[in-house]
């Protein structure tokens, strides 16, 4: 890598409690760091930040609290723009759509700057969000996308570098778990929310029940919809053969030992879970979900299967497939692992810091 003229970098972000998100930061963050880069996070959300991901003692985290009300939301976005002055970094870096507008407005004129990382599907926000977010996006000097399909919406202007650069994930961990079958086991990881649609894993995997008897479902991650979920898996008589089994700090063992990894949401960002399964060697299955996630990292039937957002039959019969085909499971498993080559989180900074560099003045 040649001499990087970026030395000061600060992320804007809410929390680094678990999440896609806060994931991708704390990665970034680690990667900089160990160059040689200043990194300093400031965590801007409305209650006490939760940092439940591993930082290099090189990163410092800043939380600038923010009172409730217009008044103190002002007061919290000046005190940002006050500390950001202060720290001059050579870029800073903004994540999630909320953040994202808050960092362009409290530092505009700083003459340091901004990008914005859009994480999320844009179409389906609210009108009046769209119009927001599609004006003063138009003040960032530079802006990261996840897919084709969330940079398309964004209309782009001449002042502003656009980007898509995949999520980073950690090779070193993948490359230390051990990928080890354990037979029927389906696993899904991801906030137990209505966007994952986790409802129509249940129902699938009733109709898949009766023909493979040894067939258990794990669902890794908490949400406001477990109680639906678990009333739904007992309506369908699947207590014994579900588990709702919450939050882990070895994610990476769960989904390796799984016979496949399924998604089903009906919108999504970039997944990193489906790009961590994948990168583990683990046969998957994912929806079409909106914002074109599923078709960036899957070509069907080749590294994955893909199937129609919201069909159950489609996506049983995918199951089947994985359940019954050994010779098909560990092709596609197989083929899933060349991702690595393209999420490396080395390679993924130097996308970054390439896109940074160009817009320094």
């Amino acid at each position: 890598m040649s001499k990087r003229r970026i030395k000061k970098l600060c992320f804007v972000t809410g929390d680094l409690s678990f999440g896609g998100a806060e994931r991708v930061v704390t990665t970034l963050a680690n990667c900089f760091a160990a160059t040689g880069i200043e990194v300093t996070i400031f965590c801007i959300g409305r209650t006490q930040p939760k940092i439940d991901y591993s930082l290099a003692p090189e990163v410092k985290v800043i939380i600038i609290h923010g009172a409730a009300g217009i008044f103190g939301k002002l007061s919290q976005l000046w005190r940002l723009r006050r500390t950001v002055k202060e720290f001059h970094p050579d870029s800073i870096i903004a994540f999630m759509d909320y953040i994202n507008i808050q960092v362009i407005i409290s530092c505009y004129g700083l003459g340091i700057p901004v990008t914005i990382s859009v994480r999320s599907n844009p179409a389906l926000a609210t009108s009046l969000s769209t119009i927001i977010t599609r004006f003063l996006y138009k003040f960032a000097d530079s802006a990261v996308f996840q897919t084709k399909e969330q940079r398309d919406f964004y209309v782009a202007c001449k002042k502003r570098k656009d980007a898509i650069i995949l999520n980073p994930v950690d090779i070193s961990k993948i490359d230390a778990t051990k990928r080890e079958n354990k037979g029927c086991h389906i696993v899904t990881v991801g906030r137990l929310v209505s966007a994952k649609n986790y409802q129509l894993l249940l129902r699938a995997f009733h109709l898949i029940s009766e023909d493979f008897p040894e067939a258990k479902l794990a669902f890794w991650g908490e949400g406001g919809q477990r109680g639906e979920l678990e009333r739904i898996s007992a309506e369908l008589g699947l207590e014994k053969r579900v588990w709702f089994a919450g939050v882990t700090d070895d994610v990476f063992e769960q989904i390796a030992s799984a016979r496949m990894f399924v998604m089903t949401s009906v919108s999504e960002g970039l997944p990193n879970a489906l790009i961590e399964a994948m990168c583990l060697g683990v046969p998957c299955i994912s929806t079409r979900f909106l914002g074109g996630g599923a078709e960036m990292l899957i070509q069907g039937g080749v590294n994955g299967l893909l199937v129609p957002s919201g069909d159950c039959e489609a996506l049983a019969d995918a199951m089947k497939r994985l359940l019954s085909d050994d010779k098909l499971a560990e092709n596609l498993g197989e083929n899933a692992k060349m991702l690595r080559e393209k999420v490396d989180p080395v390679k993924i900074m130097d996308e970054w810091l390439d896109l940074l560099e160009e817009i320094m003045r």
